[in-house]
Order: C-alpha cells, then structure tokens, then sequence
C-alpha cells in the first residue's frame, strides 16, 4: 500500500504553549493533528514519524499526570504507531516549523 499524506497544515503556538517542553510541543502538535484530522483518520492505521525520540514514551507513561496525561490517553484512542525519523531524513516535516512568523502569513486550507 502507497503511503501519502492526506491534507496538510499547521499553526501557530499561543504564549503559553510557547513555554513547554519540545516533547509536550511535539506531543500536542500529534494530538492537534489527530483532532483536526479525526474524520479522516479514525478506525484506521496511522503512522506518526517523529524526529524527537523522546516523545514514544509519552505514548507509553506508567502514571502520567496532568497535561500529558490527558494526551496520552488521547493519543491511546487511536491505533497509531510512532516511528522515530532521524531529524536529517526528515526535512519536509520540520519545514513549516523553521519558518521565520514575524511577517503576516495568510491562512487557507489546501485539500490533497
């Protein structure tokens, strides 16, 4: 089976997700998209690659507390698989992220 994205997209942080870890950044930018993307994704396989290593234990939290609890269990409701992506096998993914937001970017959604 071919593997493709189906819709791409991304956002900015607001001032207080500004002050979290890089794993519970990249944990909620995983439960952002499964949220955002539920309709399309739900009841079937889903592969998150990731280049932060770190965050395949927030999927596994002996006894998670607070925020990263809540995602947990979230991220728990899906059948996903978290694979680790060596950061320099994995340039597309960070593209957005590297952007520089000081100027006005427009939104609009782009289907696939």
């Amino acid at each position: 089976m071919e593997e493709h994205p189906i819709k791409y997209a991304s956002r900015l942080l607001n001032s207080a997700e500004r002050n979290y870890s890089t794993t519970e950044r990249e944990a909620l930018a995983v439960v952002w998209a499964l949220n955002k993307f539920r309709g399309y994704i739900e009841g079937s396989k889903i592969i998150v690659e990731s280049d932060h290593q770190p965050l395949k234990w927030v999927m596994k939290l002996n006894s998670p507390s607070g925020r990263l609890a809540r995602w947990s269990l979230q991220i728990q409701s899906f059948n996903l698989n978290l694979e680790y992506i060596p950061g320099k096998s994995n340039v597309i993914a960070d593209m957005l992220s590297r952007l520089d937001y000081d100027q006005e970017i427009p939104s609009y959604e782009e289907n696939t």
